[in-house]
């Protein structure tokens, strides 16, 4: 359960239009031999005043961002790769304040959850019930749950046994702003049901065409220390995408679908 209650997003009303420079660095790209080139990144900031976006180079390790100081914003770090499916992979991510100390931060693949989380509350039209949200919610709390719930389905998954790997790309967003906005009296991460696959058993999948990829890179991981890939089987007509040979692929229900 989650205390809903932490710091304020916006601590000091009089500091709302006082911007500071961030530095965000960037997580290393996978090796070639695994996955698409990289054809640079693209950063998107998303704050009260709404979205905006530039890019750097494949070969840049940080960017400077402006922000407003004090209030609760989303930081994005694409990938675009060279391939039809540019924009498949997922951004790493950060959020300002809670990821940075001394106003610098390292984005990772990891955050992303959190980082939607945060952005979707952010991009709500303006209410009391969003203003007490980003100033009063404990976005610390939240962002802890979703690490650790990754690294215990990380650690617990047995394919004998333990047959999921849930963590948070799987949430179910959408219930989650709700929660966020609306506090239940007992605040729990809503996720999707998930199942994990030897991918020799998904119907019509030939692995000799190239490395299967998941969107959500640290579940790649399991692939190669484990040997399964992670589908989401919820709800019942959900197609998890994955990258095969730079083309777009779907399974669901242990078969594979063309786009």
């Amino acid at each position: 359960m989650i205390s809903v209650i932490g710091f304020s997003a916006c601590e000091n009303p009089l500091a709302l239009d006082k911007k500071i420079s961030v530095t965000v660095n960037f997580p290393d790209w996978p090796p070639a031999s695994n996955y698409p080139e990289l054809d640079y990144w693209r950063i998107t900031v998303t704050d009260s005043n709404g979205s905006s976006y530039f890019c750097r180079e494949a070969s840049e390790k940080s960017a400077a961002v402006s922000i407003t100081k004090n209030c609760l914003t989303s930081i994005y770090v694409q990938p675009v790769i060279k391939s039809e499916a540019f924009n498949f992979f997922c951004p790493a991510a950060a959020v300002y304040p809670v990821n940075f100390s001394d106003n610098k931060a390292d984005s990772s693949w990891e955050l992303y959850p959190f980082a939607k989380s945060a952005a979707a509350v952010i991009g709500l039209k303006d209410s009391y019930e969003k203003k007490t949200a980003l100033n009063y919610f404990n976005w610390k709390k939240l962002n802890d749950a979703f690490l650790q719930k990754q690294n215990d389905s990380f650690s617990s998954y047995d394919s004998k046994k333990i047959k999921t790997c849930t963590t948070g790309f799987n949430t179910d967003f959408e219930k989650l702003t709700e929660r966020i906005i609306t506090p239940p009296a007992r605040f729990t991460i809503p996720y999707e049901n998930t199942s994990c696959i030897v991918p020799e058993k998904i119907k019509g999948l030939n692995l000799n065409d190239g490395v299967l990829l998941n969107s959500y890179i640290p579940l790649n991981k399991l692939l190669k220390e484990k040997g399964c890939v992670t589908v989401q089987t919820s709800p019942s007509d959900h197609k998890t995408a994955f990258l095969l040979n730079n083309k777009l692929i779907y399974v669901q229900n242990k078969k594979l679908y063309l786009e």
